[in-house]
Parts: structure tokens; sequence; C-alpha cells
């Protein structure tokens, strides 16, 4: 005869999920486990004796238990720790330029901070992201390309991956074509092309579809020169139908890809800082609201949501069996070297906006031509491990402190936390899953 399992406690990382069917879905950020209780087991719980003792037997025999909370606690935050290390020979690094906002003597300055950066770090995988909302930004792809590979003290012809982004909001014609087939020649690593697509660039093209078709030449002209497209769809409160609805079907049936169709709903119509990045700016309880309308719609199944925000990364686990605990939150809390106008930074927002014209954002920023290795370390540890509020939090293995700049604008400082609604996402997830189980039976 097997013995029984130890009895433990609920793990500190547990959600439980109540779907509107009357079943519960439990899960464990930190290990993985997940249970479902049907609704059946729910009422013979109500009816046991003592409900809290059955419960736990109930999570000792799914593997829902653990025997010290603050072990696993522990080992959430060495995990934090350890994928904070800032090692040359494990750790890639991230060097970027927002085209945009760096005229020609701002970018010299920026390429010569870059190519040191890049000759410290020889011995690490390097990715390149460049940031273009325009032709004449688009055009400086190549000589830039060009200077941070040119022969001297800098690595040279060094591989690095590269990451591209977009709007779609220029024409994929012949200029940019040239452009890309030059610039592409001197990339030696994977390349990525990010389209941000947004309401304002759909009402620039006229209509839902012209902008799909644009947006289609452009994967046209990336797939030619072995990129690989991913589309983010920036959708505020007024855009739900413009850019969720409309925009996302036209660009199924114009031929775009739809796995690699994602979805980040932001608080207000974005500006050119906000689409630099799709974590900033979240809208928790817009995702909530919209999650079991627009995400059930037939045509939106195939939606594969980012896996970063506690909405997505718990959906994910839910629903995709994507299953992880989040160390992270901003994408770019790896060694980050970002450049607009004359500063330096790990945020392409925070730059966008100190290049145009924003003095408050500058203790996040610093000289581009003398980079602050301090700064940028601040940003890269900063997480659910070195938070105090996020310490004790249930959510903080999904949540993961939410965005940096987020935590600033609201708290002055990036040593806080940027938390989602919790309660609202979880009951909106429970009414989704309801509807996801519905159609699965």
């Amino acid at each position: 005869m097997n013995a029984a399992p130890p009895s433990g406690r609920p793990p500190p990382f547990l959600r439980i999920i109540a779907r509107q069917d009357g079943a519960l879905v439990l899960y464990d950020s930190l290990s993985g486990a997940a249970a479902t209780l049907p609704a059946t087991a729910i009422d013979d719980l109500a009816s046991e004796r003592d409900p809290g003792k059955a419960l736990q037997n109930i999570l000792d025999e799914t593997g829902l238990s653990c025997t010290d909370p603050a072990h696993d606690r522990a080992v959430f935050e060495a995990h934090c720790h350890a994928n904070r290390a800032d090692t040359p020979e494990r750790n890639s690094f991230r060097i970027g330029f927002l085209l945009d906002r760096l005229d020609e003597a701002q970018l010299n300055v920026a390429v010569a901070a870059a190519r040191e950066e890049m000759n410290r770090r020889r011995n690490a995988p390097l990715f390149l992201h460049f940031w273009t909302w325009s032709a004449a930004a688009f055009a400086a792809l190549h000589g830039t390309m060009q200077a941070l590979t040119a022969a001297g003290p800098s690595p040279g012809a060094r591989a690095a991956d590269i990451s591209l982004t977009l709007d779609a909001s220029f024409p994929a014609d012949d200029r940019a074509e040239e452009t890309l087939e030059a610039f592409s020649a001197l990339c030696g690593g994977t390349c990525q092309a990010v389209f941000m697509l947004h309401e304002t660039a759909l009402e620039k093209a006229g209509s839902a579809q012209a902008y799909a078709h644009e947006v289609f030449r452009w994967q046209s002209l990336f797939f030619r020169f072995g990129f690989t497209p991913a589309f983010i769809l920036l959708i505020g409160p007024a855009s739900r139908k413009t850019m969720g609805e409309d925009f996302f079907e036209e660009l199924c049936f114009s031929g775009v890809y739809p796995r690699n169709i994602h979805m980040s709903f932001v608080m207000s119509p974005p500006d050119e800082a906000a689409i630099s990045c799709e974590m900033h700016g979240l809208d928790g309880h817009l995702y909530a609201d919209a999650a079991t309308t627009l995400l059930s719609r037939a045509t939106h199944r195939i939606v594969e949501p980012l896996a970063l925000g506690y909405g997505d990364a718990l959906r994910g686990a839910l629903s995709r069996d994507a299953r992880w605990p989040r160390f992270y939150h901003c994408p770019y809390t790896r060694p980050t070297l970002f450049f607009a106008g004359d500063h330096a930074g790990a945020c392409p927002v925070a730059l966008t906006r100190a290049a145009t014209g924003d003095r408050g954002i500058a203790p996040l920023l610093s000289p581009a031509q003398n980079p602050d290795a301090a700064l940028m370390s601040r940003w890269r540890q900063r997480g659910p491990h070195s938070i105090d509020a996020c310490r004790g939090c249930g959510a903080a293995a999904l949540c993961a402190s939410g965005c940096p700049l987020a935590a600033f604008e609201k708290h002055g400082s990036i040593d806080a936390p940027d938390c989602p609604p919790v309660e609202a996402i979880d009951k909106a997830l429970g009414a989704l899953l309801t509807q996801e189980a519905g159609t699965a039976g």
C-alpha cells in the first residue's frame, strides 16, 4: 500500500480561478502544476465537515501543496537574481537606435558609444534593435549598420541578431527595398521585423483594408530578405472595433500569417513614444473587459497573445499549457543600451519622450556619450525579488512587478510595483475558460 502524500499548505503562488460553470481552476505559477475541480467536487467540499481540510487533501493529491511556502518564495527570488547576472560569457546584451529621434551628429555619438560597448562585451551574444517610423529613418538603416560594423577597435563584422520595428505607415517602395537589401547584407544573425500596428497609422492609410494591404506588402518584402515577421496590434479603449476586429480580420484575409499576430491592450491611443514598446501602458481593465468578447470571437481563436503581462501569462498557462514563472515584465531588462536624441537608456518609451522635450524623465536616462553603467544595472536588477510590496504577493511570479516606467510615473521611482487589476483579470479569465471548456466539450 502506498503511503499518503505528506500534507502541506497552499503554495505561495497559487492562483484559483473561478469558472462561470462552477468549476475551479488551480494553478501554481512557480511549479507549473495545475488542476481543475469540477462543480460537483466543489459541492462535495461544501458538504464536508471540515472543507478546509478536504481542500488541502485535494491540493496534496494534485501536487498543488507545499511544505514550506517560504522555501518556494526563496526559490523564485533566487531565479530572479540568477537571471539578472551580468556575465559576458552567458548573458546577451542589446543595443538599439530610435532612428527618428537621432540627427546625424547624435547618431555619430550613439554609434561610437555602441561600438565601445560591443568591444567591451566581445564574448556575449549581441542583439541590435532599430526603430523606424518614417521613410527617412528607414533609409538610415544601412549607414548605421555600416558604421557599427566598420573596421576599427570594435568587433567589426560581428554576428548579431536583428530586431527591426516599424508601423508600416510609410510605403514599401523601391527605395525601401534597396535599403533593406543593403542592410540585410550586413546582418550575420537571425532577423526579425516587428510591426507595431496602431489606430493612428490606420487612419493615415485611410481604411483597415488599405493599412492591411500595406502591411502585407512590407511582410512580403521582409520575407524576401530572410526576416521573420511579428505583428503587434495596439488596442486602446476607442479602437477595440477598428483595430481589434476590423483590422485584425483584414490582416488575416490579406495573407498575413495570423499565428504571429499579438494584441496589446493599452490605456490610450499610442503616440510615437508608446508604440516603441508593447508593454508600456497596459490596460488590465480593458484586457479583462475584452477577454470574453474580442478574444472569444471565432476569427480570433488563432491569436497567440503576448506571454508577458499578468493576464496573458496566466491565460497562456491555463489555456495553452505554457507554464512558467515570470522573472521579468520589461522586455529590456537584460544588459541594454538604447539611444535617442542626446540620451542613452534601457527604455525606448522614456528615451523618445526625453528626445521630444520631457525633462521629467531624465532620472531614468544618461548622456549618450557617457552611459551610466550603475543606472543600467539598477534598471536590470529591479523586479519582484527587489520590491518589498511584491515579495509577499501571490501574483508576483506572473506579474513580475509590472512596467518600470509606469512605476516611475506613479510613484517617482522604478523601485515600486506597477500592479495589474488581478481580481478583474482573474474573473474575466474564469469567464473565458468557461467558454473554451464549452467549446471543447
